[in-house]
């Protein structure tokens, strides 16, 4: 049997000092007990509407005008990936309240103003952008619904109904970056093949590679995005073409397309490091697995819950960081995490919030 490690650092402080940042007004009762009974309904846009509620009966998201939560997703809400991860934290969050929660899944950019004009009509608390995709469109629909606070993780826009939630993930890869060119691997060249062109996955690329490079400046690095988070056979051409030109580690990013992204790796021979969930101990692709560092995308989740249902979330801007403990996950799957390596991050960290290190948010 493997030994492994697990760094985690962060969540309830770091969210705790979003409260601060962006605590408020949006506390209040709640509904009956939820649990995972779905019922989905297709809309216009080619994703689909769902409430998870109580009972165990199954009802349609556009009969539920009492639900509390609601959450656009960016892809399937079981994508094994982050839409999964955001939706679990919510559901853990509100389960134990007794609150409910709709949700939109498989939503793209063009129909994201659509989605959150379809979910804030039926009067939740809160609508939950997953995604700086969604920045734009959670944006501009907040104004139309002055009564329901908008959050947007993974945003930077700020409104009198709106919060915003980086997740720190450029200064998360950074971290990653120097675990995984200390390891056993021993990569000449390193890879990042992400879907999308957005702010919180550029930033991610460019922490990974520096990351590195303060570890081995000599490391060369191919970053690779191919447009859709989802598509499968993209994401398997692009991290087939990273491994044949030499990145023997590649970080994720993404959505439903993880599945590819996990086939060129088994048939081409390169390790992955998860940018969102421990897969190391996954039977079907663990194998695959340099490690994972990734934010704690279900607890910050589940604690915009919380903060709401404590009167606890205003409008503004915070940075889930990495000097709190539980905010983030890195993990070595081949073992612990040396312990020269682990002085070598925890080095970094103080740098990486004070500012002195850097993480680019621009493709270079």
């Amino acid at each position: 049997m493997r030994k492994r490690s697990v760094r985690t650092m962060g969540a309830l402080l770091a969210l705790s000092m979003f409260a601060v940042a962006c605590g408020g007004d949006d506390g209040g009762g709640s509904g009956e007990v939820a649990d995972t009974t779905t019922a989905a309904t297709e809309t216009s846009e080619g994703g689909s509407t769902a409430s998870s509620e109580a009972g165990g009966a199954a009802t349609s998201a556009a009969t539920k005008s009492d639900a509390t939560y609601a959450i656009v997703l960016p892809s399937s809400k079981d994508d094994k990936s982050f839409s999964q991860a955001g939706y679990e934290g919510l559901m853990k969050g509100a389960e134990p309240l007794g609150v409910k929660v709709i949700f939109q899944e498989n939503v793209q950019v063009a129909n994201a103003q659509e989605a959150f004009r379809n979910l804030a009509s039926q009067n939740p608390k809160v609508v939950i952008g997953l995604g700086g995709q969604f920045a734009d469109a959670g944006a501009a629909v907040a104004s139309e619904f002055p009564d329901v606070h908008f959050v947007l993780v993974n945003g930077t826009k700020q409104g009198e109904n709106l919060s915003s939630w980086s997740l720190a993930e450029g200064e998360i890869a950074y971290l990653g970056g120097i675990m995984a060119a200390s390891s056993s691997a021993k990569p000449t060249k390193m890879g990042h093949v992400f879907g999308i062109e957005i702010t919180p996955l550029i930033a991610a690329g460019n922490g990974f590679i520096d990351g590195a490079k303060s570890v081995n400046p000599a490391i060369e690095y191919v970053d690779t995005a191919t447009g859709s988070m989802d598509d499968v056979a993209k994401a398997k051409e692009a991290t087939s073409a990273a491994c044949k030109a030499g990145a023997s580690v590649i970080l994720t990013g993404m959505n439903n397309a993880i599945v590819g992204t996990e086939q060129a790796a088994e048939e081409d021979g390169c390790k992955l490091v998860n940018n969102v969930a421990d897969k190391c101990e996954d039977p079907a692709v663990g194998e695959l697995y340099l490690g994972v560092s990734s934010s704690n995308t279900p607890s910050a989740l589940e604690k915009i819950v919380t903060l709401v249902e404590g009167g606890e979330l205003e409008p503004g801007f915070k940075k889930s960081n990495i000097e709190y403990p539980e905010s983030f996950q890195l993990k070595l799957c081949e073992g612990d995490i040396p312990a020269d390596v682990q002085a070598k991050i925890d080095a970094a960290i103080p740098k990486l919030v004070s500012g002195e290190i850097k993480v680019s948010p621009v493709k270079r």
